[in-house]
């Protein structure tokens, strides 16, 4: 990591202020971002991330003392670990709705076949493998029943591209799912 941060300085002297940037403050990171997020991984990479953020504007920080770099350093841990968390709690309550959902019965024909097909458990664990963006956009039209126009309302997108998004992510869901069988 600190290779890489002192990669991303110009001068020696960003480099020498980079390098005592990340000895003397890492630690400090580290815990703040641990506090936050309660996961070893987690907080690394918030720390990893704020580091790379912060050193790409090392022109800047330059011109500070070294602690004003390092309150900076240090507040941008924990903003990118409390975007991290809200990211991973909005991410959990999304599964928890999912599960919630399934324990439902379904009342459209289309669902029923497919979830009698493949099975609730496969059909969640196919869920979880897609990306973000997909996973949203199949969760706010299957359990929060939104329509593409309602979506592109919230998204500022046009209600064709939603459309367009929804038919590639439920074609790349369908892919996970006959992958899977598959691979039995």
């Amino acid at each position: 990591m600190l290779a890489l941060c002192m990669a991303m300085a110009d001068t020696p002297e960003e480099k020498s202020l980079a390098e005592e940037l990340y000895l003397t403050y890492r630690g400090r990171m580290y815990g703040i971002a641990l506090g936050i997020l309660k996961n070893n991984e987690d907080a690394e990479d918030a720390v990893q991330d704020a580091f790379m953020k912060a050193f790409g504007n090392m022109p800047r920080l330059s011109g500070f003392s070294l602690e004003v770099c390092g309150y900076y350093l240090c507040t941008a841990a924990k903003n990118t670990a409390l975007t991290m968390y809200k990211k991973n709690k909005a991410k959990n309550v999304a599964e928890e709705s999912i599960d919630e959902m399934y324990d439902i019965q379904s009342t459209d024909d289309v669902e029923n076949e497919v979830i009698s097909m493949y099975g609730a458990e496969r059909i969640k664990a196919a869920l979880r493998k897609l990306d973000d963006a997909d996973y949203e956009l199949i969760f706010m039209t299957a359990f929060m029943e939104k329509t593409p126009t309602d979506i592109a309302k919230l998204t500022g997108e046009s209600a064709g591209t939603v459309r367009q998004r929804l038919f590639r992510a439920r074609r790349r869901l369908l892919n996970i799912l006959v992958d899977s069988e598959f691979a039995k």
